[in-house]
């Protein structure tokens, strides 16, 4: 008989990394961390919005990216990636800052055009996510909000799952076991040989 299981890790990794990614967006409760975090942005620079900011930081979590440098690398060479967060995956071309010269002999001055730079993809650098982060950390020190998700996603399950967790078995054919091999002595009548601890020579 075979019985499947309740929550099973082979379905999730059978996936694509985006779309475990969509999963953890889609179904993290979050709004109330980000309405903090746009809230304590208020009139600063928004040129890299919170809620793609958050979503890439889940993406370096599921992602598994060993630092902030990796997963910027990933965002910078992955259009698809970008576009899951939030970003706008069209590279920005920007456009030259003319500037004015003077010509040492003559005397006279003239608008100069540098060369157009190459077109570069909307990616936070790495102190605007560090910043971002420590934002994040400040919030769950002060608040508890990430750890109050934990909370949120555990009455979710029990609301669908009342009695979930009240009785617990297991089947112990997949815990290893070790034999002492006191039966085997009983059958042959042999005593078995034991010691729990170093000899000592009594003293005399």
């Amino acid at each position: 008989m075979t019985q499947t299981n309740l929550f099973s890790w082979d379905a999730i990794e059978a996936r694509s990394d985006l779309d475990r990614l969509k999963l953890a967006i889609d179904h993290l409760p979050d709004e109330r961390l980000v309405q903090y975090l746009e809230v304590m942005r208020q009139q600063g620079r928004n040129d890299y919005p919170v809620r793609p900011m958050w979503n890439a930081l889940l993406a370096g979590i599921v992602f598994q990216h060993a630092s902030i440098e990796s997963l910027l690398r990933e965002l910078a060479r992955n259009p698809s990636l970008m576009e899951a967060c939030g970003f706008d995956p069209l590279p920005i071309q920007r456009k030259p800052k003319p500037r004015i010269v003077t010509d040492p002999e003559t005397g006279l001055a003239r608008i100069e055009v540098p060369p157009t730079p190459e077109p570069v993809r909307a990616v936070p650098s790495s102190w605007n996510v560090s910043r971002f982060l420590a934002k994040v950390i400040e919030l769950e020190e002060s608040l508890g909000m990430i750890s109050e998700m934990a909370v949120i996603l555990r009455e979710q399950l029990m609301a669908v799952l009342p009695d979930f967790g009240q009785h617990l078995g297991f089947d112990g054919t997949d815990i290893a076991s070790h034999s002492t091999g006191q039966a085997a002595h009983k059958r042959s009548g042999l005593r078995p040989r034991c010691r729990l601890g170093p000899s000592r020579n009594p003293r005399r």
